[in-house]
C-alpha cells in the first residue's frame, strides 16, 4: 500500500520547487550545488517555473500557457 502515496510525494517535490522558485530560494541552491539541485523533482518543478516566469516577461498572459513548455 505504500505505492499509493509516491504520486503524492513527487507532486509535493515539483510544487516545492515551485514555490522555494518563487519565493527566490533555489535559485541560490542551484548556483551554489549546480546539478545537484536542478536534476532532482524538486528542480523539474524549479525549472519549470523559470520558463513560465521568462515567458511571461517577454510574451504577456500568452507566456503563462507556453512558458512550461519552453
Amino acid at each position: 500500500q505504500a505505492y499509493r502515496y509516491r504520486p503524492r510525494i513527487l507532486t509535493g517535490f515539483v510544487v516545492a520547487g515551485v514555490i522555494l522558485g518563487a519565493i527566490g530560494l533555489y535559485k541560490p541552491l542551484v548556483d551554489f550545488a549546480g546539478a545537484g539541485a536542478s536534476v532532482p523533482i524538486s528542480g523539474f518543478g524549479f525549472l519549470m517555473s523559470e520558463g513560465v516566469r521568462k515567458a511571461l516577461s517577454q510574451d504577456g498572459a500568452l507566456g503563462i500557457l507556453t512558458g512550461g513548455l519552453t
